[in-house]
């Protein structure tokens, strides 16, 4: 007597299944000129005035957790229908106004040590693009100058037989550099002349 049930079921399945599943409260089209919008100005500029607010209180540090005299950064709002930023801040800290290394003032080209945070969404990206395979290769495949350097060091017994000084970027791979196995030292950027010959950084 259960049959004709298990029957209706089965029968009914597919409909259940065809069914769209719409994403959850209203679908509004995406905006197109944010940046003439009343809503966003009125916005942006109360971000940015709490901002000027948080970085310059004499008790910063104790309100937002961070201290503004030690700690620079920048802030960037991008919309996809613009090449152009939306909303744009940057505050410089006072100690590194007389750096000898890096900038004095932040802006918009500014390049931040970002240490291993985006590493994790661009290793994650590879892996669903390309698969595991990939971390395999080595990272001279993909940098035309870590090539040459690479190809320079196998012409150069003295260099290849300096392992501290020169690394055989031929032999490095994606997932060496992923896994914190091998690589670059802290300063790198510092002494770029380490890794790359002179007609290269130039």
């Amino acid at each position: 007597m259960r049959y004709p049930h298990f029957i209706l079921l089965c029968t009914l399945s597919p409909l259940a299944l065809g069914k769209l599943c719409p994403i959850q409260g209203p679908a509004f089209p995406a905006p197109k000129d944010v940046a003439s919008s009343s809503s966003f100005t009125q916005a942006k500029n109360q971000l940015l005035s709490t901002l000027d607010k948080a970085v310059h209180a004499s008790n910063a540090s104790e309100v937002t957790g961070i201290d503004p005299d030690s700690i620079s950064f920048s802030l960037q709002v991008f919309n996809t229908k613009s090449d152009q930023p939306l909303l744009e801040y940057y505050h410089t800290a006072p100690s590194i106004r007389n750096s000898t290394v890096g900038v004095r003032e932040v802006d918009a080209d500014t390049v931040f040590r970002i240490a291993s945070v985006s590493k994790l969404w661009t290793v994650l990206m590879l892996l669903i693009e390309k698969g595991d395979a990939s971390l395999s290769e080595p990272v001279a495949k993909y940098v035309p100058e870590l090539r040459d350097a690479a190809k320079e060091l196998s012409h150069n017994a003295t260099m290849r037989d300096d392992e501290i000084d020169h690394l055989r970027w031929d032999e490095v791979t994606i997932g060496e550099l992923a896994s914190h196995m091998t690589g670059v030292i802290r300063e790198c950027t510092v002494s770029l002349g380490v890794f790359l010959t002179s007609h290269q950084v130039n």
